[in-house]
Formats: C-alpha cells, sequence, structure tokens
C-alpha cells in the first residue's frame, strides 16, 4: 500500500524532475501503449525519502490532519495539491485551494464523491474505496479532449501480521502478544486492478503477492 505521499506542491514533468524544486526523481517501470494523446502509459517514481516508489497511476483525495487543520490533500498524475478547510452548502462541501491554481474542489453529499478540476480543464472524479488511505480513490479522468480514463478495483483480503510493542514493565498487561509473537489481523482493502480509455487501452496490474495491499 502507498503510505508515503509526494510532497505538498509537487509536480513532475516527462523527464522526472519536480518542477517546483527543482530536484530530479528518478522514474522506473514506464510503460505506454497507444498514441500519446489518446494511449496510456504507466510510471513509478523514487520519493525523496530515497525508498518509496510512487505509482502515479494510484491517486485520490486524502485528509491532511493533523497539520493542515480539515484540509486535504489531493494526489493525481503526479501532482500534489493542498486544499483547506471545506465550506459545507447544501448538498456539498466545496474546498478552497491553497494556492491560486486555478483549481476546483467539491465533494457531493449525495453521491460520496470527490470532483477535482484542475485549472486545464482536466476532471478527477474520486468514489469512497476502502482503501486505508484515500478519502476517495480515482475513479474517472476526463481531459478537455474527450480523453475518459476509467480506473477499477478489486476488493482484496490478505493475513497482516505487525511486531508486537516492547513490554511496558510498569503494567500489569504486557500488551501486544504476551509472549512476543507477532499480532495478526484480516486486511481488506481495494486496490487498484487495471485502467482503461475510451479509446480502447488498457493497463492491467498483476501484483506478485497479496501481503502488501
Amino acid at each position: 500500500a502507498q503510505t508515503t505521499i509526494p510532497p505538498e506542491r509537487y509536480t513532475l514533468d516527462e523527464r522526472g524532475v519536480d518542477l517546483i524544486t527543482g530536484q530530479w526523481m528518478p522514474v522506473a517501470g514506464g510503460v505506454s501503449i497507444g498514441p500519446t494523446d489518446t494511449g496510456l502509459s504507466h510510471t513509478q517514481i523514487l520519493l525523496d525519502n530515497g525508498i518509496t516508489w510512487w505509482d502515479s497511476s494510484i491517486g485520490g483525495v486524502k485528509s491532511c490532519d493533523p497539520d493542515c487543520f480539515g484540509g486535504v490533500t489531493v494526489i493525481v498524475d503526479g501532482v500534489t495539491e493542498l486544499f483547506s478547510t471545506g465550506i459545507l452548502t447544501p448538498g456539498i462541501t466545496t474546498f478552497p485551494p491553497k494556492e491560486t491554481t486555478g483549481s476546483t474542489l467539491v465533494y457531493s453529499h449525495a453521491t460520496h464523491q470527490y470532483t477535482y478540476t484542475r485549472g486545464d480543464g482536466t476532471i478527477y472524479e474520486m468514489e469512497s474505496r476502502n482503501t486505508e488511505f484515500y478519502l476517495g480513490a480515482l475513479a474517472r479522468r476526463t481531459s478537455p479532449t474527450g480523453l475518459v480514463t476509467t480506473y477499477n478495483y478489486r476488493r482484496q483480503t490478505a493475513r497482516v501480521c505487525f511486531d508486537p510493542p516492547e513490554p511496558d514493565p510498569d503494567l500489569e498487561d504486557p500488551g501486544g502478544g504476551g509472549d512476543g509473537s507477532p499480532i495478526c489481523k484480516n486486511l481488506t482493502v481495494d486496490r487498484l486492478q487495471s485502467y482503461q480509455t475510451n479509446t480502447g487501452y488498457q493497463i492491467h496490474y498483476n501484483y506478485v503477492e497479496d501481503v502488501d495491499i
């Protein structure tokens, strides 16, 4: 699961350069299918922690509490944008952008869906998914040219184990596994299975294992 995100105000160009900081960020796993304007591509980006590879096709809206007091972060297509606390009006909540980018973010209480519109006119629809990470996961991308990309998810259950915390000698209950054994639980999440365009191109994921979800 992607639990680390690109930094705020992050925009990556096709050469792997962050246009905000000027820093080069290595790109791996480059795959493309079809023409540039109607096809699809897939890349992974090494974040500046030097450890985490970020799949730029996986995106959505996540809470940025406690750092921004009710605001949210949108992460899509190599762009990370921060929005302030939402303003509630009948039927919708509107999140003002932190900076003047021309972007808008609206949450519909009827459909439980976020709609993020970038300044260039690209529309991203994010829906509620059991991702453990996103308030809304990317479901559809519509470009000003009419190209529509739809994202499909698969519900996956895996057995996940964690090391127990160190026992506290001041507590009667040692907590954790007691005997030092791992603490295990079943974890069910939706993770990206494929995405395709209305021009007939698709990228499909085959995961190596079901544990890292």
